[in-house]
Order: C-alpha cells, then structure tokens, then sequence
C-alpha cells in the first residue's frame, strides 16, 4: 500500500478544492458531480471521501475559504480618489467573483447552500466567516479613511455594517427580481453608498 505524505495529501486537497470551484461556478452546484471532479484530479471518485464527506462539504469548503469570493486588498487602494469611489471600488473588488457570475448560478449557489446550513447548522459559522472578514476589512479601510482625515469622525463599524447591509440587499433583489440586471445592481449600490456616506465626507 502506497503511504501518501502530508504534503501529498494537502496537494490533493486543494487540487479538489480548485477544480470544483471551477466546476460549481461553470456547471452550477447540482449539475457538478463528484466523479467529474474525481476524474479531473486524478484520483478515483471515492478518494475524494477521504478529504471531504460530501459535494455539500467541497462546496462549503470552496465557498468559507473565500475562493469565490475575492479579497480587494488595501495596497491597491488609491486614498487620493473621491470617497464614494474608493468605498464602491473596494466592495465591488470583493464582490467580483460573486457578481460576475451569471444570475442563475449565483442563485443556485445560494439555495445550494441554504439547504447545506439547514442539513448542518454548524456550516452557518464558515459561510458566515466570510461575511465578518468583508466587515472586519470594510471597518478597517473605514478607520484609515478616518485616520487620515478623508472622513469625518464617526463609527467605523457602523460604517461597514450599513455598506455590508446595502451590499446584501441589493444582491438579493438582484437574484430574485427578474427585471433587475448586473449593471441595476452595481449602480443601486454606489447609489446608496453615496447616500449613507455624503454626510461624512469632508
């Protein structure tokens, strides 16, 4: 018997990982099997449940390690912009890999994992995670935006909290309203942002 090392076992991992998030993003979360991914690897189908119990577990794996979504991260942040445009930017940064994906897909991907969290409630907390770090980044791009005097004193928390609000709401008219397109979604947010915002720029 073949003894695989720990390096081995944590390539494999991440190649299953990698490849069906390719595939839940191209193919949608009910129409990606397990034998594709199996076969796209190298391994055979069952070799996948060592790493993972279930589709459901590679799927909230891809999705609570943030390899769908994208992190805008702060070095590429331009602090001379106007506000708005920095607040929007970096949302939409970090929004990117969810908000370029066709609509059906990204409504598939939330039900998919709706029923995930409802079969295993312990899942709510790594789907979750990945709404805290949009936060805690949010709150701390806030706080240097205070820092530096771009934005009057105020809650930098709040400030995230409320942009995280209209992120969510607006994503979620956008998958449920049939009349709402990407570009509708994209410009409700800065819209709202703005709204929130004026009154704390200088």
């Amino acid at each position: 018997m073949v003894r695989v090392s720990k390096e081995q076992k944590a390539k494999i991992r991440n190649q299953i990982i990698q490849v069906s998030r390719k595939r839940f993003i191209q193919e949608g979360y009910d129409n990606t099997r397990t034998k594709d991914i199996a076969q796209e690897v190298g391994i055979a189908e069952g070799t996948i449940f060592n790493y993972f119990d279930s589709k459901a577990n590679i799927f909230l794996e891809a999705i609570a390690e943030g390899r769908i979504v994208s992190i805008a991260e702060k070095d590429s942040i331009n602090y001379k912009a106007d506000i708005i445009d920095i607040v929007y930017d970096y949302t939409y940064h970090t929004l990117k890999g969810l908000a370029l994906l066709p609509k059906k897909i990204v409504k598939e991907l939330l039900s998919a994992g709706v029923s995930i969290a409802k079969k295993n409630p312990g899942v709510i907390k790594k789907i979750a995670q990945i709404d805290y770090n949009f936060i805690d980044r949010l709150e701390a791009l806030f706080q240097e935006l205070i820092d530096i005097k771009r934005v009057r004193d105020c809650d930098a928390r709040i400030a995230a909290e409320t942009v995280y609000s209209i992120v969510m709401t607006e994503i979620i008219l956008y998958i449920y309203e049939d009349d709402i397109t990407k570009e509708i979604m994209l410009e409700k947010i800065k819209t709202k942002i703005k709204f929130i915002l004026q009154k704390y720029i200088f």
